[in-house]
């Protein structure tokens, strides 16, 4: 389905696409709408949408435990430390991910992975309707 309406798009055909999956709208589509109660509460390309309703960039030390947590809590002005050991906070600026490099490099903290998540149409979503999309259904 996805390369018949690219391949619509690519000839200049409008194409109307109702979905869920916010991803498959962040790939297809040139303009989208956030629809609330049957209302459109946000119109923009996914790039615009993003950068105006997204939020931050988040940084995520996968199982890096209270160490982790308590090594970026004094420098990052977000940081959760999830129950499965995940530690997640907000990136404000470019100079957070430098100083929590170095936190965590200067100290021997272990993590399985140090991952920078940019924001998607999900939080789009998630941010203007309180709403968490999982597999196509609203929750």
């Amino acid at each position: 389905m996805w390369n018949l309406i690219e391949g619509l798009r690519e000839r200049g055909k409008t194409v109307f696409l109702t979905t869920h999956y916010m991803d498959e709208a962040e790939i297809l589509a040139d303009t989208v709408a956030i629809i609330n109660f049957g209302k459109i509460i946000a119109m923009g390309t996914p790039s615009q949408l993003i950068s105006e309703y997204g939020g931050k960039k988040t940084l995520l030390v996968k199982k890096g435990g209270k160490p982790s947590y308590d090594l970026l809590y004094p420098i990052l002005p977000d940081v959760k430390l999830q129950s499965d050991g995940d530690v997640l906070a907000a990136l404000e600026n470019r100079s957070d991910l430098t100083d929590a490099a170095l936190a965590l490099s200067g100290r021997k903290t272990r993590f399985e992975e140090l991952m920078v998540k940019r924001p998607t149409l999900e939080d789009v979503f998630l941010n203007l309707t309180g709403k968490k999309v999982v597999e196509g259904e609203l929750r």
